[in-house]
């Protein structure tokens, strides 16, 4: 029995590294990028006209993906230090597996 496609999703595009993350997620055979949920208004407008971001699901809440019970992990490229993305990502249940990288 195969566990994969891992399913992620990705929380905040504010990080420099988060549209890189989403091109490497939307490539790999392994993961299936659910959806991306970013708060602001415009990270998402100028997010959405970079390839990384080419259909992407965008998501009107982080709930949508803390609810779901098959996404295993979620990434996080917003401000962790205490903005939306991180904040909510912290309510992910305790089997979601988190994926951020240091404060820009």
């Amino acid at each position: 029995m195969s566990n994969l496609p891992v399913r992620f999703a990705q929380f905040g595009v504010g990080h420099s590294h988060a549209a890189g993350k989403a091109q490497v997620m939307a490539d790999s055979p392994e993961v299936e990028l659910i959806g991306v949920w970013e708060p602001d208004a415009e990270r998402r407008a100028a997010a959405s006209g970079q390839a990384a971001y080419a259909g992407v699901r965008w998501l009107d809440a982080a709930e949508e993906a803390l609810s779901d019970p098959t996404v295993a992990a979620v990434a996080v490229e917003g401000d962790v230090s205490g903005a939306s993305p991180g904040r909510s990502a912290r309510s992910a249940p305790a089997s979601t597996c988190g994926w951020t990288s240091r404060p820009a």
